[in-house]
């Protein structure tokens, strides 16, 4: 029970107690003293009745006539309706006269005159009759009387107790809702407060005591929201600092190096496409001629180019002051060999405002599961040697490795849908304890030939737009399997299906259908995505999260605005970037900047994942940082159940 409604009910059986205790002084008093003037009132009746018997006696000599006189006076007296009974005896105590009324007033509720009982008051005297024959007159109040004027009091006496009760339980009542109301709003903003709004109360009370204490609340939140926001701001900066190169604003060779190395350690994520080093030849030339801010120009010039071609699955990097760098992942021989002619097409057409006589030389090298980030970009360099001496400006590495064209790959994946079959594994992610609290679900395609993981099959299904299909069916098999699993499943979604509004009312018609399987159901939502359309994707996460699923926010830190979505959709956890948790062991920047994340995390009761762990090393860093869970080859690799 609620200390409010304690505090209602005991002080309404406080004041019940008092009604009560106050009306039984009051009605008691009150009968006694009802009962000592009916006491005083029988003796005074019945003394002058005596007396004046006595004195009709001695005028009337004659007994019979005295005796109907007598009767006469008593008839009088007992008509009046205040007396019980009157009792006429001689000095044997034999009854001469009597005149006798009922006992009880049917006006009077019978458990009234049974809680509040009255003794019949009597009086007696004594007289003569011509100074010879003693009598004796008994006369008794008749007690409903006593009762009527009782029974009035006290409805008057409760009626004013009760009035006064309830005056008093509504100030009583007022003052309590003015207490619990203020510790109500306190609580609530507490709440807030630890769910990353920081709130302010704008309904102050007015007493003196409660504003104190929510003006106080008030300036705690004010405090911490300032606080927060320059935590924000810092861990900002420090990811400027670290991983952003000042001049171009692109991501720097620290980025390049964990994007690079994280390729060739996810296992389940994509690790084919191609690197494209783009070598500003002229920079030097630059630099000695026309003065470092010209040079600096020229760069800028390189990389707005470069970003107009690149698109959203292609990042570019500053890695040097006068490389840049292109990963191009999912891409096949044509789309690399389109990208490096693009790009040096515009080039050639950049206004000639520096006098170089070649802008820029490109060299591409393969990225595949087979090689190494070492082995990549030694094939760069080599390619990009000879693009030196090339017309066209760029050129392959002699000993590329050309991933196998997709050209069957439509007709394969079709025929999946069609059959609706497909593999699932299982891979954990478990806490400090070692103990599992997730499973996040991936799709994977094998036959005596092949062998294709859940990243090679999206970018085929990306290719031919078949993406959305493909998510129903992974998420449809989801669900049959979170039917036999105790524990909680992580789905992903894609971009491209988080773009599609009849995938969305799919997914939440699908989930309302099962809400039994809801609880046990983790969608995962990369930062990547939110970005590229925040308004969609936070409606959608609002309504996963009324129907019970919780989400995960993954590729936390990938971008400018993780800070801000963390307080838009206060996800139920973060996944860290692979990208940083790979390098963790060689770099102190990457466990200044996790540590931040976590800690702004933590702040905002948000749970952190680390994926892609794959060494001792990294995990006893991230158990050193506070960090929530894990999950990656070392912690649990993916497997059928």
């Amino acid at each position: 029970m609620s200390l409010s409604k304690q505090l209602y009910l005991g002080l309404a059986s406080v004041l019940l107690l008092v009604f009560a205790a106050t009306l039984w002084i009051n009605v008691a008093s009150t009968k006694d003293f009802i009962s000592q003037q009916l006491a005083v009132h029988a003796q005074d009746a019945v003394t002058s009745l005596g007396h004046t018997i006595q004195s009709d006696s001695e005028a009337a000599n004659d007994p019979e006539l005295y005796q109907a006189i007598a009767e006469v006076r008593i008839n009088v007296i007992f008509d009046s309706g205040y007396y019980q009974y009157i009792r006429l005896t001689d000095q044997q105590s034999k009854l001469l006269y009597q005149l006798e009324n009922p006992s009880t007033d049917e006006s009077i509720p019978a458990w009234f005159t049974a809680m509040f009982p009255i003794q019949t008051p009597t009086g007696s005297t004594e007289f003569l009759i011509n100074w010879q024959s003693p009598r004796t007159i008994t006369l008794a109040t008749h007690p409903g009387y006593a009762y009527q004027q009782l029974w009035t009091s006290a409805k008057a006496i409760s009626i004013m107790v009760f009035g006064l009760f309830l005056l008093t339980g509504s100030l009583v009542f007022w003052l309590l809702k003015t207490i619990t109301n203020a510790i109500h709003r306190a609580a609530k903003q507490a709440d807030e407060i630890c769910q990353g709004n920081f709130i302010q109360v704008t309904d102050i009370p007015k007493p003196r005591e409660l504003s104190l204490f929510v003006n106080a609340m008030n300036r705690m939140s004010y405090i911490l929201k300032n606080m927060f926001a320059e935590l924000s701001q810092q861990s900002e900066k420090y990811r400027q600092f670290a991983f952003v190169d000042e001049l171009t604003q692109l991501p720097n060779r620290r980025a390049f190096n964990n994007q690079l190395s994280a390729l060739f350690t996810a296992q389940e994520a994509s690790s084919e496409g191609h690197l494209l080093i783009i070598h500003l030849t002229g920079l030097s030339d630059v630099n000695k001629s026309l003065g470092y801010a010209a040079g600096d120009e020229y760069v800028k010039q390189a990389a707005t180019i470069s970003t107009k071609i690149t698109h959203d699955s292609q990042t570019l990097f500053r890695i040097s002051g006068s490389d840049l760098a292109v990963i191009a992942k999912g891409t096949n021989q044509s789309e690399i060999q389109q990208l490096a002619e693009q790009l040096t097409e515009y080039f050639s057409q950049a206004p000639s405002r520096h006098n170089v006589s070649a802008f820029a030389h490109i060299g591409v090298s393969a990225i595949n599961s087979n090689g190494s980030a070492t082995d990549v970009l030694a094939a760069a360099d080599s390619a990009l040697k000879e693009a030196t001496t090339n017309a066209n400006g760029w050129a392959l590495a002699q000993d590329m490795v050309i991933p196998q064209e997709n050209l069957d790959w439509q007709a394969y994946v079709q025929q999946l849908l069609a059959e609706e079959t497909l593999d699932l594994v299982f891979q954990p992610i478990c806490d400090n304890a070692k103990n599992t609290s997730q499973l996040e679900v991936f799709a994977r395609l094998s036959d005596a030939n092949r062998e294709v993981s859940m990243a090679q099959l999206f970018l085929v299904a990306e290719k031919y737009q078949l993406t959305t299909e493909l998510d129903k069916l992974i998420i449809e098999q989801g669900l049959k399997a979170a039917q036999q699993s105790d524990l909680t499943l992580a789905l992903n979604i894609s971009r491209a299906s988080l773009r599609n509004d009849e995938f969305i009312n799919w997914l939440l018609a699908k989930l309302t259908a099962q809400p039994q399987l809801c609880g046990a159901l983790c969608f995962e939502i990369s930062e990547q995505s939110l970005q590229a359309n925040a308004t969609r994707i936070i409606q959608l996460i609002k309504a996963l999260k009324q129907l019970g699923c919780a989400i995960t926010l993954e590729h936390f830190g990938a971008t400018t605005q993780s800070f801000s979505f963390l307080m838009q959709i206060k996800p139920d956890n973060v996944k860290i970037d692979g990208s940083y948790t790979q390098q963790l062991a060689l770099s102190n920047e990457n466990q200044l900047f996790v540590q931040s994340l976590i800690n702004i995390a933590h702040n905002l009761n948000i749970k952190v994942i680390a994926e892609l762990i794959e060494t001792q090393q990294q995990l006893d860093i991230l158990q050193s940082l506070f960090c929530d869970y894990y999950q990656g080859y070392f912690v649990g690799k993916p497997e059928a159940k």
